[in-house]
């Protein structure tokens, strides 16, 4: 593993962190644009303790970002309690196979630990096999459930429903063929991984 240290991200780390979820969008082929995902990130910031964190990984000797992750809290019915869901998890190209994923996703269930939460839980897209490699030496538990997206412009499930374009790639494309942009939620793909957090 690189020598590296992980920060919550504040106000002083915007400009590192917003480059990187544009990354992020651009491996799923999506552009909700920087000055979106600027206010995204202000807006965890702004509230850290009702919507969530985003978690940044830097080189420890240079500073350099290396990637960052996103959590959303929520809360499990099944499990009757509150979860982390870790929306987004991004490592730059150049870091990978440096254990940056597996530290940023140990780091995501350290934090919802701290707050007595159950867990976490991820989707990633079923084609991302390398991310799949990385996810199944966590130790979590990979999910058989499908995910779906329904966006909030939809006018009624029948509107939807001929709306729907033919088994999009990713819930995020979707939105952006129906004149969507970035929601919550949006970077959701199965299957789902949960990691229960350690005593």
């Amino acid at each position: 593993m690189t020598d590296l240290e992980i920060v919550r991200v504040a106000a002083e780390h915007l400009d590192e962190v917003v480059p990187l979820m544009g990354a992020y969008c651009e491996f799923y082929e999506v552009a909700p644009g920087g000055d979106a995902l600027r206010r995204l990130a202000q807006a965890l910031i702004a509230d850290p303790e009702h919507s969530g964190i985003q978690l940044l990984a830097r080189d420890e000797e240079s500073a350099a970002p290396l990637g960052f992750a996103t959590l959303f809290w929520t809360f499990s019915t099944l499990g009757a309690g509150p979860i982390g869901l870790m929306n987004d998890l991004y490592v730059t190209p150049a870091a990978r196979g440096r254990g940056v994923g597996s530290a940023l996703i140990e780091a995501c269930a350290a934090q919802c630990a701290e707050r007595g939460m159950l867990g976490v839980e991820w989707y990633t897209a079923p084609s991302n096999a390398r991310a799949q490699s990385v996810y199944d030496r966590t130790g979590a538990v990979r999910s058989e459930w499908v995910n779906y997206y329904l966006p909030a412009s939809c006018r009624g499930l029948r509107a939807a429903a001929k709306a729907r374009p033919a088994a999009p790639a990713h819930p995020a494309r979707a939105g952006r063929e129906r004149g969507g942009g970035y929601r919550r939620g949006a970077s959701l793909g199965p299957p789902r991984a949960t990691l229960a957090r350690r005593a």
